[in-house]
């Protein structure tokens, strides 16, 4: 570990010169937080399981193509929602830019950053999640119909 910090301290000390890189060093921030909400969710998945797995019973799942459409869809609906919080500092980039642009403050920086694209991303993630009982039962009817 010693090693490692050592070897990155000039990396802090280059980017640490812009106000905006103060905050998210250049995306450590966001790993380091990431890691420990990792860390925390998994402790607290063991917290949460013992609290309700009384007894050792087996835990059966039927897979049946409802349970794979719905899996299908919180997994997307996951990995766009996760992709959409990674990206949240280059939208605050996007948007300081963009701000000083409007009100004529030169920025040497140029942002390659889709608005739109992360607005789908998150709509459509959110939309997976909190909607998948609905979806996945237009998805069966059309399945259905489409056997039949």
């Amino acid at each position: 570990m010693t090693v490692y910090f050592t070897a990155i301290i000039p990396f802090f000390e280059e980017s640490f010169h812009s106000d905006f890189n103060k905050f998210f060093y250049n995306g450590t921030f966001l790993l380091i937080s990431n890691v420990v909400i990792s860390f925390l969710l998994v402790f607290r998945a063991e917290r949460l399981s013992k609290f309700m797995v009384k007894e050792e019973t087996e835990i059966k799942v039927d897979l049946n193509p409802e349970n794979l459409i719905k899996v299908i869809l919180i997994t997307t609906g996951l990995l766009w929602l996760a992709s959409s919080i990674y990206l949240l500092p280059d939208l605050i980039e996007y948007t300081r830019v963009m701000y000083s642009r409007l009100n004529n403050i030169d920025i040497e920086s140029d942002v390659d950053f889709s608005p739109f694209k992360y607005i789908i991303q998150l709509i459509l993630g959110l939309l997976f999640i909190f909607r998948i009982g609905k979806i996945s039962k237009y998805l069966m009817k059309r399945i259905e119909k489409k056997n039949a």
